[in-house]
């Protein structure tokens, strides 16, 4: 599923990187775009992935499968985060600064599978965990490079977030809300083809919904500045 987003990512993001190329002041713009593009992907799959983790584990591969639930969950978070890696990725291929890409990745390696072999005594879901963390470790790191590099602000780049962060976690309510007062009514698999349908439902109404209040919230911003 990463590597499936990644590529539907790179696929647009990187083209609209390089078509810029002779005008870099229009790189930041088109960097946010991509991030916030991203966003409205990632952030709804993998969180979906996440609170339906039981249920698809358990419909695909069947019971006898549900200890590596918990691995997969822990996974997740360094899935999302390696779809914003991506767009880092086109960013530094993009001003032919490759070579930080290569870092990145190679240190990134690096302390995770330094971490994995300390922890790997503790078992399999301490060394997901010891993966996750080294992707969380090197971000903040890549992000000051890519913030320098294009001259954006860190603001900028948080803001890109709200939207899809806010609908996904209202999405991750009804998720766990449909669980809890329907699992007892239905087997794994209508279940998990109702909180889908749910979760997709909730995630478009809500991003609709905080797209107008922002528009309104703007148009009355403008409106007292005149």
């Amino acid at each position: 599923m990463t590597q499936l987003l990644i590529g539907v990512i790179n696929q647009v993001a990187f083209p609209a990187f390089s078509k810029i190329q002779t005008d870099i002041n229009l790189l930041p713009q088109t960097f946010l775009q991509a991030i916030r593009f991203t966003s409205l992907i990632a952030f709804p799959v993998f969180f979906g992935l996440l609170t339906l983790t039981p249920e698809i584990i358990i419909t695909l591969f069947g019971k006898q499968w549900t200890p590596s639930i918990l691995v997969l969950q822990i996974l997740i978070f360094s899935g999302i985060l390696s779809s914003f890696f991506s767009c880092m990725g086109a960013i530094f291929l993009t001003l032919g600064k490759s070579y930080l890409q290569f870092f990145l990745t190679l240190i990134t390696i690096i302390l995770s599978v330094t971490l994995a072999c300390f922890l790997i005594k503790w078992g399999i879901i301490a060394v997901a965990f010891a993966f996750v963390f080294s992707s969380y470790l090197i971000f903040p790191f890549a992000l000051w490079m890519l913030i320098k590099l294009i001259s954006i602000s860190l603001k900028e780049y948080l803001q890109q977030f709200i939207t899809p962060l806010i609908s996904s976690l209202i999405m991750i309510l009804a998720i766990l809300s449909v669980k809890y007062f329907l699992a007892m009514y239905f087997n794994t698999i209508i279940l998990l083809i109702i909180c889908t349908i749910v979760a997709s439902l909730t995630y478009t109404i809500s991003i609709l919904q905080i797209k107008a209040i922002f528009s309104k919230q703007n148009l009355y911003n403008r409106q007292q500045q005149e």
